[in-house]
C-alpha cells in the first residue's frame, strides 16, 4: 500500500492567519532608505540613500524600471498624489539641504528647493496639498506649496527635530524634538497660517509619533525615558504616559483603531485599542523591532528588525494580537516599508544593503512555480482527469512516494490509499504535492 501524505513544497497552505513568503529580490543599488507606493502610476519608489537616486520599481513585474538623480544622501520622501509628485529630501554634505521634486507620470526630475540642514522627514497635508519638510539640524520646518512648486515659508523652531506628522482633524502638525537625556518639546503649527501657535513638554529624546484620527489623539514614543505619551489635540494636555520597553522607536495607528508601539532595545510590542490609556499587550520579540506596517485586509503585522535582518510577522487580529507568525530573513538592515495592495505585497528597504525584498502576504492557497525539473518530471497524467480515476506522474507512469489534493479552498482532500494515486471524486481544480526520494514538487490538478 502506498502511503499519501501531507504535502507543502510549492504551495503555501494556510489557516486563518496566513503565511508570508519572499516572492524577489530586486537590486536597485546602495543603500534603499525610504519607500513609497504611488497608486496612481502604480509604482513603487525607493530614496537610494547611498547612491543620490531614487529607484523606481514596477510592482507587477518586481523589476527596476530606472533611477533618477537626486542630491547627496536622499533620505525621506513624501508624494502628492494631487500634483503627481514625489518630494526627496537630501541630506546634502556641504551646506544646506535640498528636496528634488520628481514628476511622477514620467519620472522626470521638475526642479530642486533649497530647504533647510538635514531634511530627514517629510509629512504631505492632504487637506491643503502642502509638504512638510523637518529640518532636523536648523531646527525649522520648511513649507512647500505643492501646486506653485516652491518652498513658501520657513517656520523656525527650537532643539534638535526627530519626526513629524500630520494631524488632518485640526489640520496641524506636530513635530518633537529633542536630543539623548534631554527633555523633548512636541511643537504645533496651524497649517491655515502656516505659524507655531505653541508646543508642550514631553519625555525625554521625543521620537516616533502617530495620530490618531478617530479620538483626535496624538502619541508621542519618547525613547530615553522609555514611555508613551498620550496627548489629546483638542486642547494639547496630556492624557497619560504609559512605560515601554527600552527605547521605543516605532509606532503605528491601524485603521480599526488601535495603537501598536516597538522598543527597540526592549525587544518588545506593545499594543493598546485607541480610546483607552492603557496596554492590553505586551509582547515579547527577539531582536530589534523597529519600523512597521498593517497590512488591514489580512490583520498582520510586519515588524523590520534592521540588527537582525528579518523582518517579524505578528498576527493582529482582534482578540489574538501578538502571536509571532513568522521572522523572514531579508537583506541587510531592513528600514521601511512600502505597500502593493494589488498583490499583498510588502516591499522591505533594506537600508544597508543593496536590495528591496519582496513579500508576499498569503491568505488560503497559493500556487507557485516548479523549480528545477523534479517537478516536470512528475506532472500527473491525465491531466485533466476523470473524477476518481488513476494517475501516474512522471515517465513510464512512476508512481511517487507520497501524493496529497487540496481543493481551492485549502482544504485536505482525501482519496483513499492504493497502489497508485487516485483523482479526487469530484470535478474541480486541485493542487497537489508529490515527494519522492526527499525531493518534493507541487502542481495544479483539473477534475472533470
Amino acid at each position: 500500500m502506498k502511503k499519501f501524505v501531507l504535502l507543502t513544497a510549492l504551495l503555501v497552505l494556510v489557516g486563518s492567519a496566513g503565511a508570508q513568503m519572499v516572492v524577489a529580490t530586486i537590486e536597485v543599488g546602495n543603500s534603499p532608505y525610504a519607500l513609497v507606493y504611488d497608486s496612481v502610476h502604480n509604482k513603487v519608489f525607493a530614496a537610494l540613500q547611498g547612491l543620490n537616486r531614487v529607484a523606481v520599481i514596477d510592482p507587477v513585474e518586481n523589476e527596476l524600471v530606472t533611477t533618477i538623480p537626486t542630491g547627496q544622501q536622499p533620505t525621506a520622501l513624501a508624494l502628492s498624489p494631487v500634483s503627481n509628485r514625489l518630494y526627496v529630501g537630501n541630506d546634502e554634505l556641504n551646506g544646506p539641504g535640498t528636496v528634488t521634486v520628481i514628476n511622477t507620470a514620467d519620472n522626470s526630475v521638475t526642479t530642486t528647493l533649497n530647504v533647510g540642514d538635514a531634511p530627514l522627514a517629510m509629512a504631505w497635508n492632504s487637506t491643503r496639498n502642502k509638504v512638510y519638510v523637518m529640518n532636523r539640524n536648523s531646527p525649522s520646518v520648511s513649507v512647500i506649496d505643492c501646486a506653485a512648486e516652491r518652498v513658501t515659508t520657513t517656520i523656525s523652531l527650537s532643539q534638535t527635530l526627530n519626526s513629524i506628522v500630520y494631524n488632518p482633524v485640526n489640520d496641524r502638525i506636530y513635530v518633537s524634538s529633542g536630543a539623548f537625556q534631554r527633555p523633548g518639546v512636541v511643537h504645533i503649527i496651524n497649517c491655515a497660517n502656516d505659524q507655531a501657535t505653541g508646543s508642550f513638554n514631553s519625555g525625554s529624546n521625543a521620537g516616533a509619533m502617530a495620530v490618531n484620527p478617530v479620538n483626535n489623539r496624538l502619541y508621542i514614543a519618547n525613547i530615553a525615558s522609555s514611555n508613551l505619551q498620550v496627548m489629546n489635540c483638542v486642547n494639547h494636555t496630556s492624557l497619560a504616559t504609559l512605560r515601554t520597553g527600552d527605547s521605543p522607536q516605532g509606532i503605528i495607528w491601524t485603521p480599526d483603531n488601535r495603537i501598536f508601539v516597538t522598543s527597540y532595545w526592549g525587544s518588545k510590542l506593545h499594543a493598546m485599542y485607541g480610546d483607552s490609556l492603557r496596554f492590553f499587550r505586551e509582547t515579547n520579540l527577539t531582536g530589534n523591532p523597529e519600523a512597521m506596517l498593517y497590512n488591514s485586509r489580512t490583520e498582520k503585522l510586519f515588524v523590520a528588525k534592521p540588527l537582525q535582518s528579518q523582518v517579524a510577522v505578528v498576527d493582529a487580529r482582534i482578540g489574538h494580537e501578538g502571536r509571532i507568525i513568522d521572522e523572514i530573513n531579508v537583506g541587510s538592515g531592513p528600514r521601511a516599508f512600502a505597500f502593493y495592495p494589488a498583490e499583498d505585497h510588502i516591499y522591505v528597504g533594506n537600508a544597508w544593503g543593496r536590495t528591496v525584498t519582496v513579500l508576499k502576504d498569503v491568505i488560503g492557497v497559493a500556487e507557485r512555480p516548479d523549480r528545477g525539473d523534479f517537478g516536470a518530471a512528475f506532472r500527473p497524467a491525465p491531466n485533466p482527469a476523470p473524477a476518481g480515476a488513476r494517475l501516474s506522474f512522471g515517465p513510464a507512469g512512476r508512481v511517487p512516494g507520497e501524493v496529497r489534493f487540496w481543493n481551492a479552498a485549502g482544504k485536505l482532500v482525501p482519496t483513499g490509499d492504493g497502489p497508485t494515486p487516485v483523482a479526487p471524486d469530484r470535478p474541480g481544480v486541485y493542487f497537489f504535492r508529490v515527494v519522492d526520494a526527499g525531493r518534493a514538487a507541487t502542481g495544479k490538478l483539473v477534475v472533470r
